[in-house]
């Protein structure tokens, strides 16, 4: 018999948003770059980021199109999470625990023009990584290093083309960086952000504002989530679940 031991999931959705809706993220991107033209320097080299507040700020604003937004990140995390909880790592054993929270705890724009990349780097407390391409022309892969040291001829990373309208999520513990952009016409756009998630015993333990509650229902196999919008969805999940939306690096 043959077991997969230690995997590494990264969630790729391709098919996120319409096409209005991507407009009105990058106009409001448009007017942020306005009135902070000298952006924020984390990990990149070049190019133009807002602050990791930016996603609070428009959140706290009641800007309909993140509201909107924040759900659907919210969702596909959830369901990232429900196939591979075998396999991502949790301090307690999460199966057995009944109440999930999940909320996204920052999130930033990214522009890097003619040559800008991003250093490789991590996301250090929190959980889930992920970032949303904006634009068609966008060039520069997001490269995810191979997370096992000591090995040698093999291909150390992965490489993923920034499509608009693609999603990715991934531990944020995952090296990763991003590639120059080639196009000296094109600039490279996404928003990036950080999920947290929490395991409840109790409901009255909730405390995160904009999150997104779940119950687990043993019996039937699913958690019942509420969305902080107010709507409700329920996601099934089994033992042995395998999404097809989900890739892994497989480390054997």
């Amino acid at each position: 018999s043959t077991s997969k031991l230690f995997s590494t999931p990264i969630w790729i959705n391709d098919n996120v948003l319409a096409k209005q809706e991507i407009k009105k993220i990058r106009d409001l991107i448009k007017m942020e770059k306005k009135e902070s033209p000298n952006g924020h320097v984390k990990s990149n080299i070049g190019g133009w980021q807002t602050s990791p507040g930016f996603y609070h700020k428009l959140i706290d604003h009641r800007i309909g199109i993140m509201e909107l937004f924040r759900d659907v990140i919210l969702r596909n995390v959830l369901e990232f999470v429900v196939q591979h909880e075998q396999i991502l790592p949790f301090e307690v054993e999460s199966k057995n625990i009944k109440y999930l929270e999940v909320w996204i705890d920052g999130g930033w724009a990214n522009e890097n023009g003619f040559q800008h990349f991003n250093m490789p780097h991590t996301h250090p407390e929190s959980f889930i990584a992920g970032t949303f391409y904006l634009s068609k022309r966008n060039k520069g892969n997001l490269i995810i290093e191979d997370p096992r040291d000591g090995i040698t001829g093999v291909e150390r990373s992965v490489s993923i083309e920034p499509l608009k309208n693609r999603l990715v999520l991934f531990p944020s513990w995952l090296k990763h960086g991003v590639e120059p952009n080639p196009s000296e016409k094109y600039k490279r756009s996404s928003f990036s952000f950080n999920v947290q998630l929490n395991y409840l015993p109790d409901k009255m333990q909730s405390y995160q504002r904009e999150s997104m509650f779940c119950t687990r229902n043993f019996n039937k196999l699913k958690l019942d989530c509420n969305l902080p919008n107010g709507r409700y969805f329920d996601i099934s999940y089994s033992k042995n679940q395998n999404g097809d939306n989900a890739k892994s690096i497989d480390n054997k």
